[in-house]
């Protein structure tokens, strides 16, 4: 991160507007405590880990879950070594699928570019798994980094049911970030010193943090494959050469 971008948000994290915020996801949280044996769902993303941090704020008690998958860039250690440090309980749940079975599924499938109706499904599928895992643990409450700019369903969703919802499987959804913009996740993190994953920092290709996502080195969506394989080659080459063993076609669309 650029020193000046640091200043800037090191002081708007320090704003009474974002003060204001942060103690409305405070309330989010402590709510959300009261409807049961609570869990952080974390990806070591930007948002997770503010989210991580404001949840432990509240309540250090709360365990930190990660879906470890097979296919997850390099990277999130320091984050996770961070909140050890801190005395937080952090557990790893294995993907259902093994590294080769996603090879297996992709190939048949296609990559994300490939097949954008079943992006969504497969998005859902592995927050279902996590969901899972929590219900059989007999965890009642989810904190989920989610935020409403993200996309326009979870908009709606945050409107129609609040930051905080019930699913029918008995399960609380609570999503204390939801109304901030990316500039407040960047605020709170630099502000109060929270590491994030380091591949944020790497803004080339005419993309900057706010468009880089926390996704693995199988996943290629179609809007992203202008920069997406090519960033990918410079950033993470050993990845890349993986992703083009197995999908030889990626080397033509990288260039």
């Amino acid at each position: 991160m650029r020193d000046s971008d640091r200043r800037a948000y090191d002081a708007f994290g320090r704003t009474r507007r974002m003060q204001r915020r942060i103690d409305s996801a405070r309330r989010e949280i402590e709510s959300g405590l009261t409807r049961g044996r609570a869990m952080i769902s974390t990806s070591w993303g930007k948002d997770s880990c503010a989210l991580a941090h404001l949840v432990m704020s509240v309540d250090p008690s709360v365990p930190m879950v990660h879906l470890r998958s097979p296919y997850q860039l390099p990277g999130g250690e320091r984050v996770e070594a961070y909140f050890r440090e801190l005395g937080a309980t952090l557990i790893d749940v294995p993907t259902r699928k093994t590294l080769q079975e996603y090879v297996d599924w992709l190939q048949e499938h296609g990559l994300g570019y490939e097949r954008e109706k079943l992006t969504k499904a497969g998005r859902a599928r592995k927050a279902g798994e996590l969901s899972d895992w929590a219900l059989a643990q007999l965890f009642t409450v989810q904190f989920l980094g989610m935020r409403a700019d993200e996309s326009s369903n979870r908009r709606w969703l945050f409107k129609s049911r609040g930051l905080t919802y019930q699913r029918s499987t008995g399960c609380w959804m609570s999503n204390p970030i939801g109304w901030w913009s990316t500039q407040d996740v960047w605020a709170y993190l630099v502000s109060r010193g929270v590491p994030w994953h380091p591949l944020y920092d790497c803004e080339t290709h005419g993309v900057t943090r706010s468009q880089i996502r926390n996704a693995g080195w199988l996943t290629v969506q179609g809007d992203v494959t202008d920069w997406r394989l090519p960033w990918l080659r410079e950033h993470y080459p050993e990845q890349y050469e993986l992703l083009a063993q197995h999908f030889p076609r990626v080397r033509l669309i990288a260039g």
